[in-house]
């Protein structure tokens, strides 16, 4: 089975913004740093996958 994933690098003045992983077992790499993102949804685009992910995750949506 192939799965389609997408994720965002966000950076701006020279810094990056990356998430800290729960620290829980039932999830890929507890407790590691790690991009923004996830796997695309049934007939959703990579684009569309980014923004619904950040709004998810950090409640933000890019303009562009």
């Amino acid at each position: 089975m192939v799965r389609e994933v997408a994720l965002a690098m966000l950076h701006r003045n020279d810094r990056w913004l990356m998430q800290l992983r729960d620290d829980l077992e039932t999830i890929i790499y507890p407790g590691h740093w790690g991009l923004f993102g996830g796997h695309l949804d049934l007939g959703e685009t990579a684009r569309e996958a980014v923004h619904r992910e950040l709004q998810e995750e950090i409640d933000w949506s890019p303009s562009v």
